[in-house]
């Protein structure tokens, strides 16, 4: 008999229940449907008999069974109808995270048509090597163009790979330099990690007052400084300069760098500089596109599934000239297929939801949790359709 009572398997039933409520308000209704509940069991024991009432090894035989025999799976499913106020909360916030990807998907877009890879003017001084390396996810063409009147000097170069920062070069600029009262001048330079400057000054003026000399990092750098003059944690370096001497510094970051000479007295002061550079740049032999900006605008094409690089670059400084900048424009043409597909993308689940929403009004939430074993963990998925 006991035999018998250990070998049968028990199933639980599926319970079915309903619930119903009614509104003291009005002739209005909400009610939720039945909630359907399904506990599936299946166990599996040893066909030899265990005699639970046995002697005093009975417990510990019991133990050796459980560890050779896992326990069986358990799966428990709950699937919920709902038609209330509650189910029409729940499609109103998935209709308002649906609005907010639609609009974050948007603004993000115009952001990085408009703001991140908009048209940026460029300030290129002499023996300049930037490189250009939008993501080709985004833009699918890279233009650039000399603003105002066209001279020659810089050319847009295109590669499949980035060029390798191995080219070590040295040139020389002079300046003198009358800095007015209270006024200031600057030499745009673009400097790669890596390379130094060796600036050597005289003042010429006789019995004038000392000035600031700074090395800035970007315009923002600069502008700082050009504010408050006397703080100098806003340049890369600051000094008072007098008489003659001698300034070096290491670029830290590739980047824009302007030369500095501040005259903050009551007077005009002539001033000598001498810049000797030593410039890391870009090689450029193995480049697929070259395209000088002097003749027209350039336009390098992305691959979508490349790496594509662009350098621009300047020429050397000319002999005797003191002050040679060009003026670029940079412009990105958006790779619009992708911003299509994301926006159809998140209409099309707004559609699906509303589509689905005018069919079916009520709300479906399917719960469904299983256990393979005993100390294992429980997989619980949860859907709303």
């Amino acid at each position: 008999m006991e035999e018998s009572q250990r070998n049968e398997q028990h199933q639980l039933v599926p319970a079915t229940s309903s619930f119903a409520s009614t509104s003291v308000d009005g002739p209005s209704t909400s009610s939720v449907s039945a909630s359907h509940l399904v506990v599936e069991e299946n166990q599996q024991e040893n066909d030899e008999s265990v005699n639970i009432e046995g002697n005093s090894g009975g417990h510990h035989h019991d133990q050796e069974q459980e560890r050779e025999h896992p326990s069986s799976a358990v799966s428990y499913r709950l699937n919920i109808s709902m038609s209330n106020a509650a189910a029409n909360q729940m499609r109103d916030d998935v209709w308002s995270c649906l609005a907010l990807l639609i609009a974050f998907w948007f603004f993000a877009s115009l952001t990085i048509i408009l703001g991140y890879y908009g048209s940026v003017s460029l300030e290129l001084g002499p023996n300049c090597s930037r490189l250009v390396q939008p993501n080709p996810l985004f833009v699918q063409s890279l233009k650039a163009g000399e603003l105002g009147k066209p001279k020659p000097g810089p050319i847009l170069y295109g590669f499949y790979k980035p060029p390798p920062l191995d080219v070590e070069i040295t040139w020389t600029q002079k300046h003198d330099a009358v800095v007015p009262k209270d006024f200031h001048k600057e030499w745009a330079l673009f400097l790669n990690k890596g390379s130094k400057v060796d600036i050597s000054y005289s003042i010429k003026s006789l019995g004038a007052s000392p000035l600031s000399l700074v090395i800035a990092q970007g315009t923002e750098s600069l502008i700082e400084w050009i504010d408050d003059p006397s703080y100098p944690n806003t340049t890369l370096s600051w000094n008072i300069i007098n008489g003659s001497g001698n300034i070096q510094q290491e670029i830290p970051t590739s980047s824009s760098y302007y030369i500095a000479v501040g005259n903050f007295n009551s007077e005009e002061v002539k001033v000598e500089l001498k810049f000797i550079v030593k410039s890391l740049i870009y090689d450029i032999s193995q480049a697929y596109y070259s395209c000088p900006l002097s003749n027209h605008l350039c336009s390098l094409q992305l691959f979508l599934l490349g790496t594509t690089t662009a350098v621009l670059t300047s020429p050397g400084p000319a002999e005797g000239a003191s002050d040679e900048d060009w003026y670029v424009k940079l412009s990105y043409g958006p790779r619009w297929i992708i911003y299509i597909i994301g926006s159809g993308y998140f209409n099309g689940h707004a559609y699906h939801f509303y589509s689905t929403e005018k069919e079916n009004p009520h709300l479906y939430v399917s719960w469904h949790s299983t256990r393979r074993c005993d100390g294992c963990p429980t997989l619980v998925s949860l859907e709303i359709v």
